[in-house]
């Protein structure tokens, strides 16, 4: 029982717990890798654009579609007894595929007027109609993939990571390259593989229900996840308005770049978010059972910092080489703005690590008016640096914006759920690896292969020297426990 476990057995579980959900992960990024060079080639930068703006869609639509109970399942599912699971599970199915139904429903009937009169780019009954029940399906799948992951039912959810991504690909490149339909064929491959996948999660939620269902118990899941609803819809919008903008003010070719950064960025991020799996249901449980919380969080949450800065930096360092390794230079230009990219999610990380004191202390009203404080923050800076820096200038309205949001995050999570931060060693730690990425991209003036070659010696000189000055013995040997390399 995690109540009675040494710190060093809960490390060890959260490390396989990270690693296990992992796995799958991993697998789907580097076949996306792979792949990536055909979607340049059956792609234009347009097609890309309109990509990212049918993702708008989707951010919006998730949290109205969930009404927070994929989150209410993650907070809630180990504080039911065995016998209230099932009724607590199936009750929040029920609420969350009615709801999100009648609501598709109604946005397929009468949102094409709305939609093509502020996004004139890109027709609504062509590409937005078929991601409206993508998104719909996509709720089952979260809501799904939340109970696998809090039952940490740890290969159910890897085999369907996998297999949701090699039947979202094999159905998009039929419909690309065979059938030519271009971003269309995308869209509706993408939409295939959710019916697909999301049928199937259905018929193995309801074979499991329990329809003995106390209504008036579900009341506390909605009293808490309520505020999250409409922090999600903020958030979303917050993570949609730089596209909005951008695709207002400038061609579909440029948010297709903007995008694509993002999109290659993301790598980075989905390291966070495999991370994220497995860390946010262990520290919501250490902090409900045990009394060494603070130090635990403490430790942990540093260690999560320091274990995620080094693949920031790796992958800014080497960005432009991955457009000469694929040997495709007509999205050479997106390589400028990966970095950008990067340091944008790094801070998403620095949040994940250091903000969840909100929702320890259930106060997540609070996390409203973070998300308003956010939105406010994007709609006065990007309107500003878009017309002057173009993409540029949408990435420095959305890191400035996010940095002062993470500052408030941090300030309210620490004021109601207090553990100690170690500012001093995350502060030197960001300064050095921002350094190091300036000296490495000075480097591409001594050519590609000798270029290459001496950034890579410079990365690992930097691994050793974040080896030697900013783990101390504590912590490499929580570290060495926590990868599992070794037994202390």
């Amino acid at each position: 029982m995690i109540e009675s476990a040494s710190r060093k057995s809960l490390y060890k579980k959260l490390a396989i717990n990270s690693l296990s959900y992992g796995s799958g992960m991993i697998v789907i990024k580097l076949l996306g890798f792979v792949l990536l060079p055909f979607y340049f080639k059956g792609l234009s930068p347009e097609e890309f654009g309109i990509i990212a703006v049918t993702d708008i869609v989707v951010l919006m639509l998730a949290p109205l579609f969930s009404l927070g109970t994929s989150d209410a399942l993650l907070r809630f599912y180990h504080s039911w007894s065995s016998s209230e699971q099932k009724q607590q599970v199936t009750g929040l199915f029920l609420v969350t595929i009615t709801g999100s139904f009648i609501l598709n429903v109604l946005l397929t009937l009468s949102f094409s007027n709305v939609w093509n009169r502020h996004f004139p780019q890109v027709d609504f009954y062509t590409y937005i109609m078929p991601v409206l029940w993508m998104a719909f399906c996509l709720n089952i799948n979260l809501f799904y993939t939340a109970l696998l992951r809090t039952s940490e039912r740890l290969l159910e959810y890897n085999i369907i990571a996998i297999g949701t991504f090699l039947t979202q690909t094999t159905f998009s490149f039929l419909l690309i390259f065979k059938y030519e339909m271009g971003v269309r064929g995308y869209i509706l491959g993408f939409l295939a593989s959710s019916v697909l996948w999301s049928t199937y999660m259905m018929f193995s939620l309801i074979i499991k229900s329990d329809f003995n269902i106390s209504w008036k118990s579900l009341k506390p899941n909605f009293q808490y996840s309520a505020p999250l609803i409409f922090s999600g819809l903020l958030e979303g919008l917050s993570n949609s308005i730089d596209k909005f903008i951008l695709q207002r003010l400038m061609p579909l070719n440029d948010l297709g770049h903007y995008s694509l950064a993002n999109q290659i960025g993301g790598g980075y991020n989905f390291i966070n978010q495999f991370m994220k799996t497995a860390y946010i249901p262990f520290v919501y449980r250490v902090y409900e059972s045990r009394e060494d919380r603070q130090i635990i969080l403490s430790q942990i949450s540093y260690m999560y910092i320091l274990l995620l800065s080094f693949p920031a930096l790796v992958i800014s360092v080497y960005s432009r080489d991955l457009f000469y390794l694929i040997d495709n230079f007509k999205f050479i230009q997106v390589s400028q703005y990966i970095p950008l990219s990067i340091f944008y999610f790094f801070i998403f990380t620095l949040a994940t690590a250091l903000g969840r004191g909100l929702e320890f202390a259930k106060k997540n009203i609070f996390s409203i008016y973070i998300q308003l404080f956010w939105l406010l923050l994007l709609v006065t800076c990007l309107p500003i640096f878009i017309p002057i820096f173009g993409i540029f200038g949408a990435y420095l309205a959305v890191i400035v914006a996010l940095f002062f949001r993470f500052l408030l995050q941090v300030y309210l999570s620490q004021k109601f759920a207090f553990f100690e931060i170690f500012w001093k060693k995350i502060i030197s730690l960001i300064i050095v690896n921002i350094g190091v990425y300036f000296v490495c991209i000075q480097i591409k003036n001594f050519g590609q292969p000798f270029g290459l070659f001496l950034r890579t010696i410079i990365v690992f000189i930097y691994a050793a020297v974040l080896s030697k000055f900013f783990i101390d013995q504590n912590s490499k040997a929580l570290i060495l426990q926590f990868i599992n390399f070794k037994k202390t």
